[in-house]
């Protein structure tokens, strides 16, 4: 009887430890956090910056408040959003990399590491901008969201999401979208693809501030994209050239 008790005991608590998917999904407390309140902050802008468009553009970054003392706009800016699919895409992002961030960083440290991603992302791509001369207004957590992207890309390559229902490796949907981020600086657009970049390149200043446990992730992640990146490069260029060599045998 006992015997019998301790493998329904057994069975019970790995049942217990089986997670529908919508638990794994709101398991990840702070990431809803941040997503609720840029939501919330776009509300606020709703109903007190977008009628008035000079005191909106004192919450953007722009290269010229740096000269005129506005610099807490690095900060503001993060939390402002230039329309509701503008924040729906940098929400859905955050979802899917945020829960693989939030595994290694809770509550406050990843919020400040949100943060900081976002406001270094912004003093880069500002800097870059004046060296070009280009001047834009800038605002959306885009910047911040990359700086979570890149980590969870090193700490987490091999962890899947879904898109469509399919699996894909978090480091492929990661680099994809950076690689998005490099054509889009040869084609303007609306999109502030410098400040993405800042955020990747945030994690330069960032990793100094992490704990050993995760500077060892880092380095070993990095190493593992590089690898992956190899062999990816390698098996496109087999794919191509021997579909070159089938349309040319078949004309």
């Amino acid at each position: 009887m006992n015997k019998l008790e301790n493998i329904q005991n057994n069975f019970n608590n790995d049942s217990l430890k089986h997670k529908s998917f919508t638990e794994k999904i709101f398991e990840s407390k702070t990431t809803w956090f941040l997503i609720g309140f840029l939501v919330f902050c776009f509300l606020l802008e709703m109903i007190f910056l977008v009628p008035n468009p000079e005191l909106f553009q004192k919450f953007m970054t722009h290269q010229s408040h740096f000269t005129n003392g506005n610099y807490t706009s690095v900060l503001t800016s993060i939390f402002l959003h230039g329309g509701i699919i503008h924040l729906l895409t940098n929400c859905l992002a955050l979802l899917i990399f945020g829960r693989k961030v939030e595994k290694h960083l809770k509550g406050w440290k990843m919020i400040l590491f949100f943060i900081s991603g976002g406001v270094l992302s912004n003093i880069i791509s500002n800097f870059i901008g004046s060296y070009l001369g280009v001047e834009y207004y800038s605002l959306g957590a885009s910047g911040a969201i990359a700086a979570i992207i890149i980590l969870a890309i090193m700490i987490h390559p091999f962890s899947f999401t879904h898109i469509f229902i399919i699996p894909i490796p978090i480091f492929m949907l990661g680099w994809l979208i950076i690689l998005s981020d490099i054509i889009g600086l040869t084609n303007p657009s609306q999109t502030n693809n410098l400040a993405h970049i800042g955020g990747y390149l945030s994690l330069v200043f960032l990793g100094f501030f992490l704990n050993r446990e995760h500077k060892k992730k880092i380095i070993i992640g990095l190493g593992l994209n590089l690898l992956m990146l190899i062999i990816l490069y390698f098996i496109i260029n087999y794919f191509q050239i021997s579909f070159a060599i089938g349309i040319e045998n078949i004309f």
